[in-house]
């Protein structure tokens, strides 16, 4: 019993420690705020939203899926990277050690020729390992894209619209910068975490002896 019951607290730790490394760093990564559309409602922000910035005059456009006929996004809103012409769209993080994991869904807007949704993906100024050099979404269900990036002192993430720019293109939606893990901490971790839990155990079994 005391064995499963030390195990059971070093698997509760770490479990807790995993959960924390594996936050979300992105901001408003699935374009639910400032609010979130209901069937058919879309709208355009000329400034920045939460998380977001437009790089250029052009705005950004946030709205329902079905807005698009996309299908498998996150929650109510996407946002489209062609508004009144192409968008350019960022967020920046400061300093950032280590290996991350960038993740977002993506799709071909309805009814739209696949010429006018193509798109790029920059970390700190460089296309993102995978798409060469665009990538060009072929289905209106949205498709997950992972890839690794490494952290520097200043960190920025852009989506730039590279289709036709006839105000219809891409759609993006449950963005994630998530820490890769190293492994050498979780090993270490459960190194500490085992004789606490044993030494913890000991002291209750005294106090009820």
């Amino acid at each position: 019993m005391k064995r499963i019951y030390t195990m059971s607290v070093v698997a509760a730790l770490l479990g807790l420690a995993a959960t924390q490394a594996s936050a979300n760093l992105i901001v408003n990564g699935s374009f639910e705020d400032p609010v979130a559309f209901g069937s058919g409602q879309w709208n355009l922000y000329y400034t920045s939203i939460p998380g977001w910035t437009p790089v250029t005059s052009v705005p950004i456009e946030i709205g329902n899926g079905d807005v698009y006929s996309v299908t498998g996004y996150i929650g109510h809103n996407v946002m489209e990277l062609d508004s009144t012409a192409n968008v350019k769209v960022d967020q920046i993080f400061g300093s950032l050690g280590g290996s991350y994991t960038l993740s977002f869904l993506y799709a071909r807007r309805g009814g739209i020729d696949a010429a006018s949704c193509t798109f790029d993906v920059l970390w700190n100024g460089n296309l993102v390992t995978g798409f060469s050099p665009t990538v060009s979404p072929t289905s209106t269900a949205m498709t997950l894209f992972t890839t690794t990036v490494i952290g520097a002192a200043v960190n920025t993430l852009e989506f730039r619209g590279t289709g036709t720019q006839d105000q219809l293109g891409a759609l993006v939606d449950d963005v994630q910068l998530v820490a890769v893990p190293e492994p050498t901490t979780v090993i270490a971790g459960a190194l500490v975490l085992v004789p606490f839990a044993a030494s913890t155990l000991r002291m209750v079994r005294r106090r009820k002896a």
